[in-house]
C-alpha cells in the first residue's frame, strides 16, 4: 500500500507547494474543499433518505417549499456581505487592519440591525399567513406549519448576521475553512437527526428545530473561535462602527444584489411551483434529483472560490 501510495502522495506534494504563495494557498484551499465538500455530499446523500423516512415524502417537501420560501427574505443582504469581502480583502492587502476592523463591525452592526427588525415584523405578520394554503398542505397542519415557519424564519435571521464569519474566512483566502464550518454543523445535524428517528415519531417542529439549531450554533462557535485567534485584533466593536462607510459595502454589494435576486428567481422559486401545481409530495422527488446534479456544480464552486479573493489580493498588489 505503501509503494502504491507513496508516488501519488509525493506529486501532490511536489505541485502543491509549487509557484507563488498565492497560489499555493489557493491550490491547498481547493484540495482541502475537495475533502470537506465530498464528505457534505456523503452526509447530504445519507441524510435526506432518513429525513423522509422520519417525516414522510410530503412532510418533507413541505419542508423544502417553506424553507424556500423564506430563502426569498435573503435580499434583505443587499449584497453587503459580499461587498464587505472585497472591501476586507483590498484593506488586509494594504496591511490596514483598522479599516479591515470597520468594515467588519459595521456589517455587523447593519446586518443585526436590519434582520432584527425583519424578524420581528415577521412575529407580527406570521400568524395573519396561511401557510395551509401557500403551501398546499392538509389544513390540520395549520398550527405546526405557523411554529415551524417561526423556527425557520429565526434561523435566516440568526445565519445572515453568523455567517459573516464565513465571509471573512474566504476573503482571507481561506474557503475550505468556511466549508469545514458548514460541514461540522451537517454533521451535528444528521446525529440529532438519527437520534430522533430512534426516539420520537416524525415531527416537522422537531426536524426543524435539528436543522436549524445545530448550525447555528456551530457558527456562534466559529465566531468565539476565530475572533479570539485568528482575528482578534479585528474582533468587531461598537466603536468601530461607522455608518457614514456603510454607503461603500452598499455600493459595492448592489451589483452582487441583482445576482441575488437572480438567483433566488432561478434556484428559489421552483420548489414552490411544484408544490402549488403538483403538491407537496413532488417537491421532494424533484429535490432528490436536483441534489445529484447539484453535484457538478459544487465541483465548480470548488475550483472557482479561492480565485476571487486571490484575485483582489493580486489586483491590488499589482
Amino acid at each position: 500500500m505503501n509503494k502504491l501510495f507513496s508516488p501519488i502522495y509525493q506529486y501532490f506534494k511536489k505541485h502543491l507547494i509549487k509557484g507563488n504563495a498565492r497560489t499555493v494557498l489557493a491550490k491547498k484551499n481547493i484540495v482541502g474543499s475537495i475533502f470537506i465538500k465530498g464528505g457534505s455530499i456523503a452526509v447530504s446523500l445519507v441524510m435526506v433518505p432518513l429525513t423522509i423516512d422520519y417525516i414522510n415524502p410530503t412532510r418533507y417537501g413541505i419542508w423544502l417549499a417553506l424553507s424556500s420560501i423564506v430563502g426569498w427574505f435573503s435580499f434583505f443582504n443587499v449584497g453587503m456581505t459580499h461587498g464587505l469581502r472585497n472591501k476586507f480583502a483590498e484593506a488586509r492587502t494594504r496591511g490596514d487592519n483598522e479599516a479591515a476592523r470597520m468594515y467588519i463591525s459595521t456589517t455587523y452592526a447593519v446586518l443585526t440591525i436590519v434582520f432584527s427588525a425583519v424578524w420581528l415584523v415577521f412575529l407580527f405578520v406570521n400568524p395573519f399567513l396561511d401557510w395551509v394554503n401557500i403551501l398546499n398542505a392538509s389544513s390540520e397542519m395549520r398550527m405546526e406549519l405557523s411554529i415551524l415557519a417561526i423556527i425557520v424564519f429565526t434561523y435566516f435571521c440568526l445565519q445572515f448576521v453568523l455567517k459573516i464569519i464565513h465571509t471573512l474566512v474566504t476573503a482571507d483566502q481561506q474557503p475550505a475553512k468556511a466549508s469545514l464550518i458548514n460541514f461540522v454543523g451537517q454533521i451535528i445535524s444528521l446525529l440529532v437527526i438519527v437520534v430522533l428517528v430512534k426516539t420520537t415519531d416524525g415531527s416537522l417542529i422537531n426536524l426543524g428545530l435539528a436543522l436549524c439549531v445545530a448550525p447555528v450554533a456551530v457558527l456562534i462557535i466559529a465566531n468565539i473561535y476565530f475572533f479570539g485567534t485568528s482575528y482578534k485584533d479585528l474582533k468587531p466593536s461598537i466603536s468601530h462602527v461607522n455608518f457614514s462607510q456603510s454607503k461603500n459595502l452598499f455600493s459595492l454589494g448592489l451589483v452582487f444584489f441583482v445576482i441575488q435576486i437572480a438567483s433566488l428567481v432561478q434556484y428559489q422559486t421552483s420548489n414552490i411551483i411544484i408544490a402549488q401545481s403538483f403538491g407537496p409530495y413532488q417537491v421532494t422527488t424533484y429535490n432528490v434529483v436536483y441534489k445529484y446534479f447539484n453535484v457538478l456544480g459544487m465541483g465548480f464552486g470548488i475550483f472557482l472560490t479561492p480565485f476571487w479573493s486571490a484575485s483582489t489580493d493580486a489586483f491590488f498588489k499589482k
